[in-house]
């Protein structure tokens, strides 16, 4: 009811949000990015750099934590992860 009131008002909702970096084995893309699509991430550039992907987006900072976990194992010990906060994002 309350998203839906909000919604009639015009009231946008934002989320904080990080923006990330993260260079991964070639072999790890699918499984990397995949897990950034779920929790909530938005790939905005990946580009291969020798045997690594460099991939970049925003993902909620509530989400930040939990990519960082999972991070190792999808990578084997070899995925590299920076974020920082820049701001908000509308919720859709």
């Amino acid at each position: 009811m309350l998203s839906e009131a909000l919604r009639l008002a015009g009231t946008t909702v934002y989320e904080p949000c990080h923006r990330f970096e993260a260079e991964v084995p070639l072999e790890s893309f699918g499984g990397v990015t995949g897990k950034l699509a779920v929790l909530g991430g938005v790939l905005r550039d990946a580009r291969r750099q020798d045997d690594t992907w460099v991939l970049a987006g925003q993902i909620p900072a509530v989400a930040v934590h939990r990519a960082e976990q999972r991070l190792p194992g999808l990578t084997r010990g070899e995925g590299v992860w920076w974020s920082e906060p820049p701001g908000d994002r509308p919720i859709r």
